[in-house]
């Protein structure tokens, strides 16, 4: 016990001095009676931290960046990150704001960052939700991008063949066209969403598809089909309980339950599901920090019924409440027990080196302080500043670890629903009708265009590449013409009509639509390959594109490290990840739609234009 006092001999003082100056410096900020509450309000929580203090400092320092004054900012987000190891947004500023000054700073905070996520349950919470989410988003954008590509490049000669389709069956030319859009207006009335609309109209097309198109129209009716079972599946990484009754409300509410409106939400908790060993395991908690450990103690044994709850984290917590409660000898058991199940667990070596020295057992206490500097330092000479006037200690509660928060996330997935983002691709804005309505729409479209194509089927003209079908194509050198420029070309001799073709090829001005898709291949990434016929180009740039898309908009369908009115800081990164992302796409596109142009201007491409020539 001697290297044990001559420790907190050492370390007490420093740690009192700096304990001091922050309350000094945090009194002139905030006035003194503030800083003591939040120091009188936490209780010992892992590593010393002070959410409530970080959080001050943290939005100090938005306020100073706000208004240029750069390095304010940098000191009042230090402070954050110091009054709290385990606090992500001072150090993205720090990060953001090194990043071309100081990279090595930079590289420090980014290091702090990642070491966080691999520690801390919010931080994991955050990124693992996130990531789910994104990979949705970015998927759902890409197969939206590549149904948008290919009813481009299909969809006149699509609307043609079901307009001459009708007009066959009704005996009438008349109305043939506006009902053909009507019909393919059927699932955007029915409110079936992007998804299974996009899907039945392209697989409507899909007869004319090539060998890359069919991949590219699969590859999306899949991403379509898995989208709702994976949000189904990754719901417990991302899915929220709007009551906050899940293992992130479990996090917050076990670090300081006597805290207002934690300790409400606790009592809701516990009264509306008193079969709940979390709500139970909480209500002891918090009776234990409101002095009244005979309470505690059925609360505890409310929570051992619930297998969920850790055995090692109720029996640390049993021995805290009979040592309160002057049961010493069995509280010793416990700690013993908690020992046993938990060999690495710092709390009951801690506990256990109080009550021995409580006893005057001073070797055993000394060996379990040992002990416990063993599982981790750090937190040792944290709680040594935490002693009373008198310089006792008071025992530490065992805490859910991140590991436990992730078993009772993953055996009690929250609900909530997707983001407004998604729920508007759904069919009903219903995630439990995607699946079936896709499957549904593919085959529909599937069958559908087959019957279209065995009964009109549909070509090109080998001179201005107009869609023309069976019943209105005109036969001249074996090769399909529509009516006008059948009437134009009907006359000539076979030199004269090569020449005006290549006079059409070379010098013709391009038609309105030619001019405008060029445009839209800028403007949307991803369209233009799939347009000129580049499904290679297509599914990369699609691909890039909509995870662009996604950390752009992140606001929309992501969930914050802080709330969205303090400045999000994991904002200014995604965006500027997601702009660069979108610079990739727009020249990926660009180079897949020059090589499509390319190819279909040329002379090659030219005389290979009417695929079906032998069938007309």
């Amino acid at each position: 016990m001697r290297r044990s006092k001559s420790a907190l001999h050492l370390w007490l003082p420093r740690c009192l001095a700096t304990l001091a100056l922050f309350l000094i410096a945090f009194s002139a900020a905030r006035g003194a009676s503030t800083g003591e509450e939040i120091d009188g309000a936490r209780r010992n929580l892992p590593s010393g931290a002070h959410p409530t203090a970080a959080l001050d400092a943290l939005l100090r320092g938005n306020e100073a960046y706000r208004a240029h004054e750069v390095q304010s900012a940098l000191t009042h987000w230090t402070r954050a990150a110091e009054l709290d190891p385990d606090y992500l947004p001072p150090r993205l500023h720090l990060a953001r704001v090194f990043l071309l000054s100081q990279p090595s700073r930079a590289a420090g905070a980014i290091h702090e960052v990642l070491d966080i996520a691999r520690r801390d349950f919010r931080a994991q919470r955050w990124l693992l939700g996130n990531a789910c989410m994104a990979i949705a988003v970015s998927f759902a954008f890409a197969s939206l991008l590549v149904i948008a590509g290919l009813l481009l490049r299909h969809l006149r000669a699509l609307h043609h063949g079901l307009a001459e389709g009708i007009a066959f069956l009704l005996r009438s030319k008349t109305p043939a066209g506006p009902l053909a859009w009507g019909v393919l207006a059927i699932p955007v009335l029915a409110n079936l969403g992007a998804l299974v609309t996009g899907c039945f109209w392209v697989f409507l097309a899909s007869f004319r598809f090539g060998r890359g198109e069919r991949i590219l129209a699969l590859g999306a009716g899949a991403v379509a089909l898995l989208l709702a079972p994976y949000l189904l599946l990754t719901r417990p990484f991302w899915g929220q309980a709007v009551d906050g009754r899940d293992a992130l409300g479990i996090y917050a509410m076990q670090q300081a339950p006597s805290l207002e409106p934690l300790r409400g939400e606790i009592q809701a908790w516990s009264a509306t599901d008193p079969n709940s060993g979390a709500a139970s395991f909480l209500e002891g908690l918090a009776r234990m920090g409101a002095g009244d450990p005979t309470r505690a103690n059925e609360w505890y044994r409310r929570a051992a019924r619930d297998p969920d709850v850790p055995p090692r984290v109720l029996e640390n917590n049993f021995a805290n409440a009979l040592a309160s409660a002057g049961h010493r000898s069995e509280a010793l058991l416990r700690y013993q027990r908690a020992i046993e199940l938990e060999p690495r667990a710092f709390e009951p070596y801690y506990n256990l080196a109080l009550a021995n020295a409580a006893r005057g057992k001073y070797l055993e206490a000394d060996r379990e302080l040992d002990r416990a500097s063993r599982v981790n330092l750090d937190r040792l000479r944290a709680l040594g500043r935490d002693g009373s006037a008198d310089g006792s200690l008071a025992p530490v509660e065992a805490l859910w670890n991140t590991s436990e928060l992730w078993a009772w996330s993953l055996s009690h997935p929250a609900g909530g629903e997707p983001p407004a983002l998604l729920r508007w691709m759904f069919p009903l804005r219903s995630i439990f009708w995607t699946t079936p309505l896709v499957a549904l729409a593919v085959g529909l479209g599937l069958f559908a265009g087959k019957a279209l194509r065995q009964l009109i089927r549909v070509h090109v003209c080998y001179q201005c590449a107009k869609p023309v079908c069976r019943r209105c194509l005109v036969r001249l050198d074996r090769r399909a013409y529509c009516t006008n420029c059948a009437e134009s070309l009907g006359g000539n001799s076979t030199e004269e009509t090569t020449r005006l073709l290549l006079h059409r090829l070379l010098d013709e001005r391009p038609a309105w639509s030619t001019r405008v898709l060029p445009w839209l291949s800028v403007l949307i990434p991803g369209i233009g390959p799939v347009r000129y016929g580049q499904p290679g180009w297509a599914a990369w740039t699609s691909l890039l594109t909509g995870l662009a898309l996604g950390l752009l908009w992140y606001p929309a369908w992501g969930t914050g490290l802080v709330s969205f009115r303090f400045g999000d800081p994991a904002v200014d990164w995604l965006r500027g990840v997601g702009l660069l992302l979108l610079c990739l796409a727009s020249l990926s596109s660009l180079l897949g739609y020059h090589l499509g142009r390319r190819r279909e201007q040329s002379l090659r491409g030219f005389l290979s234009r009417d695929v079906d020539r032998l069938a007309a």
